[in-house]
Formats: C-alpha cells, structure tokens, sequence
C-alpha cells in the first residue's frame, strides 16, 4: 500500500516524490508486485542428449542464456537445437520481448 505524502526536493525542476512502504519513489510511478509486473511461465529443463539436429522446435538450453548471449537472441542468426514437438506442448513458446 502506498501512501501520498510528497516528499519535497531542493530544485524545483527535480520531480516530486511520494513516500511508500519501501521508500520514496517518484509520484507518477506505481508500486506494484512481481506478479502485477512479470509473467511468470513454466519453462523445460532438457538435457543435451535430449536434442538433436532436425526437429519441429527449436530449444534453447538454460545452460547456454547465460554464456553464449549478452541480452537478446537474434532467433534469425543463431543456431539453436531442435527438440521433438512432443517435449513442449505443455510449454508456453518463446515471444519477441521475451
């Protein structure tokens, strides 16, 4: 729960702030949860032994997001794994943004 108390600043061009149970932050900001923020989506720990060359889907294995990307994968230049469509029907597919 927030509350509305604006906390005053030295300048008059800084904006003005409102006083929340976790600190100031700035008036026109919203204090929400993670799950108000975020999607939170079940997501498949295969093994590499589990994919292959050819396939219907493409996967791309929890060890590599942290070592072969930076902050996005260009899904059109990067030479991902295939799994068997079967493993990743109970899964929601990646999205651009994601």
């Amino acid at each position: 729960m927030t509350t509305t108390t604006e906390i005053k600043k030295e300048t008059k061009h800084s904006p003005k702030y409102k006083q929340t149970e976790i600190g100031p932050i700035p008036a026109d900001w919203d204090l929400v949860s993670y799950g108000e923020a975020f999607d939170f989506l079940r997501t498949a720990q295969y093994s590499r032994e589990q994919l292959s060359d050819s396939g219907m889907c493409r996967y791309i294995h929890y060890g590599d997001i942290h070592t072969k990307w930076n902050h996005f994968v260009d899904m059109q230049n990067t030479d991902l794994p295939w799994i068997d469509e079967s493993k990743v029907k109970n899964y929601s597919l990646m999205r651009d943004g994601d």
